[in-house]
């Protein structure tokens, strides 16, 4: 069983740079962000970072998830948000 913890983001930089850090990669199979045009620097932290970065196709955070849900490889999807309400440790 593969497990995709699945990141939607936009504009966050701030809350990527203290809270990515966190997150052990060997945790989950795969790491997915889809980030919603973010202009902050976001996206490219993202990547820097070696994450699988998708740029959300149609606006909205319902079409984010959509997104990221096709493109998941996991069998298992834990969403995640990367604002400070999901804890890292509890993955």
């Amino acid at each position: 069983m593969k497990i995709t913890l699945f990141v939607p983001t936009m504009n966050e930089i701030e809350g990527v740079r203290a809270i990515m850090p966190r997150v052990k990669r060997e945790w989950v199979d795969e790491i997915l962000v889809v980030d919603g045009w973010s202009k902050d620097g976001t996206k490219e932290y993202m990547e820097s970072h070696g994450y699988r970065v998708l740029t959300q196709e149609k606006k909205g955070v319902l079409n984010a998830w959509w997104q990221g849900l096709e493109a998941a490889d996991g069998d298992v999807i834990i969403p995640f948000s990367p604002d400070g309400n999901s804890v890292p440790e509890l993955i």
